[in-house]
C-alpha cells in the first residue's frame, strides 16, 4: 500500500516532466511542432486541483524540463549561464500556476487560464533583460494559414490558442468541457484560418529591393590571430565576386575580424574591391567597445553605423558587474557598451534598420525599427551554438516579427541560417545542397516590400492588456464561485 502511495505521488511530477520534454521537442524539431497542441495536457492535469506547495513544485518540474529541452544549446557557450537561466525561467510556469489556480473552476476557464499564460509570457518578456525566447506561439512559425492574425494581436494570441486547445482536450477527457466551450474554440480557429487566407490573398508585394548575403562560416578561433583573420577576409572577398551592380552586400555580425580603428585602409580597400554598397558587422572602439554594423558606399566611404542596443547578459556584458566581480568565471566575459540610437540607413531610396543578433526577439524594438523602415536586416553569429536547433528557433522568432509588423526581414548569419523572410512569413534560405548551416556561401535575394505596417505595429501588445482586463472581470464577476 505504501509503495502504491509513493508511486501515485510521483506520477504528477512524471506527467509534468514528460509534458515539458514534449513541449520542448516542438521547438527543437519544426516537424514536431504539432505536439504543442496537446503536450501541455499532462501538465495541466497534474496541477489542476493541486495545493499551492504541490502545484508549485510540479510547475517547477515542468519548467525545468521544458526550458532544459528547449535551450540546452546555451551550454555550448556557457554551462554556468544555462544552470542560471533554466531555473530562473522555470519560475514562470510556477507563476502561471499561482495566477491560474483561481480560474480553473470558474466559468469560461478555457479563456481565463490561457489569459493567465499570456500575462506570464508578457512578464517574462519584460522582466530583467527580457526573454521572449520559447513563447509557445513561436513554435507555429511555419503554419502560415494560422498565424496571420498576429498582425493584429501579436504572437501571444497564438500562445493563447495553444493553451486553450490543451485545456479543451483536458476537459474532453475529464468530461468537463461543454459543447459551448468546444464550439467557441472551433469558432476562434475558424476565424484564424479565414483571416489568414484573406490576408495572404490581399498582400501582394508592391516592389522589391535586391540584397546579396555573404555567409563566411568563420570560426571564432580564426579571428584571434592576424594570419588566420586575414584568411577570413580573403574568403569573404572570394565569396563576394560577381554580385549584381545594384545590390546591397550584407555580411554577418562581427564579420570583420579586426578593430575598425586598426584597419581603416584595409577595410576601405576591402569595400572597394567588392564595388557595391556594403553592410558589415564589426567591433568598434569609441570610449568603449561596441557591437556594430557599418554601412559603406561602393567607393569605401563610410555612411553611418548602428551600435547594438540590447546586449546579451553574461555574453556581451555582466549585469551588476560590481556585485558579481568576486566570481572568477564572470571576469573573463565581454564588457561591451550598449548603443542608444535607432539608426536608420538608406539604400536604393529605401530605408532599413538593422538588428544585431537576438535583438529581433524584442517586440518593441522591432516595432520601433519597422515603423521607420521599408525592410529590416538582422545580422547574427549563431555559430556559438552549434547550429540546430538554435538556428531554427531564432529564425522562427524573426519570421513571426515579420508578420507582426508586415515588414520583410533579411537575415545574414555567420554560419546559417541566412535568407529572407517576407512580410507574409514566407522563408527563402541560403543553402548548399540540403545544408542550411555551417557552410561558406553567398547568394542574391529579392526582398519583397510592403508599404503599410500592421495594426500591431501601430498599437503594440494590446492583447496582453485585454487578457488582464478579462481576468480582473472574471475574478470580480464570479468571486463567490
Amino acid at each position: 500500500m505504501q509503495r502504491r502511495l509513493k508511486k501515485f505521488q510521483v506520477l504528477p511530477y512524471l506527467f509534468c516532466i514528460i509534458s515539458g520534454l514534449l513541449t520542448g521537442l516542438a521547438f527543437d524539431l519544426p516537424g514536431f511542432s504539432f505536439l504543442i497542441w496537446f503536450s501541455l495536457v499532462p501538465f495541466f492535469a497534474a496541477i489542476y486541483k493541486a495545493d499551492i506547495k504541490g502545484g508549485s513544485l510540479r510547475s517547477l518540474a515542468f519548467g525545468i524540463a521544458f526550458y532544459a529541452a528547449t535551450i540546452f544549446w546555451i551550454s555550448n557557450v556557457t554551462k554556468l549561464g544555462l544552470c542560471f537561466l533554466v531555473p530562473m525561467l522555470a519560475l514562470f510556469p510556477v507563476l502561471f500556476f499561482l495566477a491560474a489556480r483561481k480560474f480553473w473552476d470558474k466559468p469560461l476557464a478555457f479563456l481565463s487560464v490561457p489569459a493567465a499564460w499570456v500575462l506570464v509570457e508578457f512578464l517574462k518578456e519584460h522582466f530583467w533583460c527580457g526573454i521572449s525566447w520559447a513563447d509557445l506561439g513561436f513554435s507555429q512559425y511555419l503554419n502560415q494559414w494560422l498565424v496571420q492574425p498576429v498582425d493584429i494581436f501579436g504572437i501571444k494570441f497564438i500562445s493563447f490558442l495553444i493553451v486553450s486547445a490543451n485545456i479543451i482536450i483536458l476537459g474532453i477527457f475529464s468530461k468537463k468541457a461543454s459543447r459551448q466551450d468546444i464550439c467557441f474554440i472551433i469558432f476562434i480557429f475558424g476565424f484564424c484560418f479565414s483571416y489568414s487566407f484573406f490576408r495572404l490573398q490581399l498582400l501582394p508585394p508592391l516592389s522589391y529591393v535586391k540584397v546579396s548575403l555573404v555567409q563566411p562560416n568563420a570560426a571564432e578561433e580564426e579571428k584571434g590571430a592576424r594570419d588566420s583573420a586575414s584568411q577570413v577576409v580573403r574568403r569573404m572577398l572570394t565569396l563576394s565576386k560577381n554580385f549584381p551592380a545594384q545590390s546591397l552586400v550584407v555580411f554577418p555580425e562581427a564579420a570583420w575580424p579586426f578593430l575598425i580603428e586598426e584597419s581603416n585602409d584595409n577595410l576601405r580597400d576591402f569595400v572597394r574591391t567588392i564595388n557595391n554598397p556594403v553592410l558589415l558587422g564589426m567591433v568598434q572602439s569609441d570610449e568603449g567597445f561596441f557591437n556594430s554594423v557599418v554601412l559603406f558606399n561602393a567607393d569605401g566611404s563610410r555612411v553611418g553605423a548602428y551600435n547594438k542596443i540590447k546586449l546579451v547578459p553574461f555574453g556581451e556584458y555582466v549585469p551588476m558587474a560590481r556585485l558579481l566581480s568576486s566570481i572568477p568565471a564572470l571576469n573573463g566575459l565581454s564588457d561591451l557598451q550598449a548603443g542608444k540610437e535607432l539608426k536608420i540607413f538608406s539604400y536604393a531610396n529605401k530605408k532599413f534598420g538593422t538588428l544585431i543578433c537576438f535583438e529581433d526577439t524584442f517586440s518593441d524594438l522591432c516595432r520601433n525599427f519597422a515603423a521607420r523602415s521599408d525592410f529590416l536586416v538582422n545580422v547574427t553569429n549563431d555559430a556559438w551554438f552549434n547550429g540546430e536547433p538554435e538556428a531554427s528557433q531564432h529564425l522562427a522568432i524573426m519570421a513571426i516579427r515579420a508578420i507582426e509588423n508586415r515588414i520583410s526581414f533579411v537575415r545574414c548569419a555567420n554560419s546559417g541560417i541566412s535568407g529572407v523572410v517576407s512580410f507574409r512569413g514566407e522563408i527563402v534560405k541560403l543553402k548548399q545542397g540540403n545544408k542550411e548551416t555551417f557552410f561558406a556561401g553567398a547568394g542574391d535575394f529579392d526582398v519583397p516590400l510592403n508599404k503599410q505596417r500592421s495594426i500591431f505595429n501601430r498599437i503594440g501588445d494590446i492583447f496582453s492588456l485585454f487578457c488582464l482586463v478579462w481576468l480582473v472581470w472574471i475574478a470580480l464577476r464570479f468571486r463567490k464561485k
